[in-house]
């Protein structure tokens, strides 16, 4: 998820990667005219959107940003690395408030998406996170499979009956803050929008040991149905076809809704949903 440019001298010899200001995301990677140079947009989980020219791989700044803010620069990043229940690694990033990691666990929200083949731990500026720090919590974003962390592969691994193996990877992740002490069971917060809605609610339900809440946005809960929903035959690609017997086993396992009479009263008593 972080981006690297690469200079080729007269387009022959070994390649130099160019030192980019910040650990980021490119965007807009655009040539010149003259075909000598060529500009771009990167940001970072801390640094909002600035644009660059690179010139006989010498970085220059435009001076054209968006304004961070200046109290971004009192936080930090870590990447992290959770096994999943296969044994599969899994990507995530934390970021952690002024003073870091503490010996307390934190109030953290972890973000999960799992679909489509979009990354959920490439570098992104977003104020309501920051402001979330500001207060004292944690952020942390899980890279499961469906993602595009590792290729199309990793995507591939997380689409239809693979759903069931990035709900087991979303739960590796839980562990893994839990474990290293960036939070606890108590203060572990999962969310997932859209695509994620319909990952995350599913692995609160098998670990809800895990979590002391769920908020699920725009979620398919009951994906099970799929065919019925207006945005749902161009989905059935990524989270199976219910027109199929394997198509429909797939939404089947994923389906939150349908897991609720099989968890006991307590587990559902434990994560707040």
């Amino acid at each position: 998820g972080v981006s690297h440019l690469l200079y080729l001298a007269a387009g022959r010899g070994k390649p130099v990667e160019v030192t980019l200001p910040i650990e980021g995301d490119m965007h807009n990677l655009n040539a010149d005219q003259d075909g000598r140079s060529v500009t771009f947009g990167l940001n970072g989980w801390l640094t909002d959107l600035a644009f660059y020219r690179v010139a006989h791989g010498k970085l220059q700044e435009l001076g054209i940003a968006s304004a961070t803010w200046p109290g971004a620069s009192a936080f930090s990043t870590v990447r992290e690395d959770a096994v999943s229940a296969d044994g599969t690694h899994v990507p995530m990033v934390v970021m952690l408030p002024k003073g870091g990691k503490t010996g307390a666990p934190l109030p953290t929200i972890m973000d999960g998406y799992g679909s489509y083949g979009i990354m959920s731990v490439s570098p992104r500026y977003n104020p309501n996170f920051l402001a979330w720090l500001a207060h004292g919590g944690a952020m942390a974003f899980c890279g499961t499979r469906g993602g595009g962390e590792r290729g199309r592969d990793w995507h591939e691994g997380g689409r239809g009956a693979g759903k069931v193996a990035a709900q087991a990877d979303y739960i590796a992740c839980a562990e893994r803050l839990n474990a290293a002490g960036y939070s606890s069971p108590h203060t572990l917060i999962a969310t997932g929008t859209s695509a994620g809605g319909t990952l995350v609610p599913g692995a609160v339900l098998r670990r809800p040991e895990l979590f002391t809440a769920l908020i699920s946005r725009v979620a398919m809960v009951d994906v099970s149905r799929l065919e019925a929903a207006e945005n749902g035959a161009n989905q059935f690609a990524e989270f199976g076809d219910p027109r199929t017997v394997s198509g429909f086993k797939s939404l089947v396992a994923q389906d939150a809704y349908l897991m609720l009479p099989s968890a006991t009263a307590a587990q559902i008593g434990r994560a707040h949903v």
